[in-house]
């Protein structure tokens, strides 16, 4: 779920602080999928102590790929 919704552009991990964010439009789009996520909206992430995710990789996703990027 949190694959697909990551590749999707419907959630992202800020480069910055990785906090979850979700994009604004989960709740028309997905509502079954915003009720599943939304719980986690602002949390920190959980990172893993080998192969954290790269924050260069993040900032592109947060402007490229998320459906709220800019």
């Amino acid at each position: 779920m949190w694959d697909k919704a990551f590749d999707q552009g419907f959630v992202t991990f800020d480069a910055g602080d990785r906090t979850i964010r979700l994009a604004e439009r989960i709740k028309d789009d997905d509502p079954q999928l915003y009720a599943a996520l939304g719980p986690f909206k602002g949390k920190k992430l959980h990172e893993p102590a080998t192969a954290a995710p790269k924050s260069n990789f993040l900032a592109y996703h947060n402007h490229e790929i998320f459906l709220d990027g800019h």
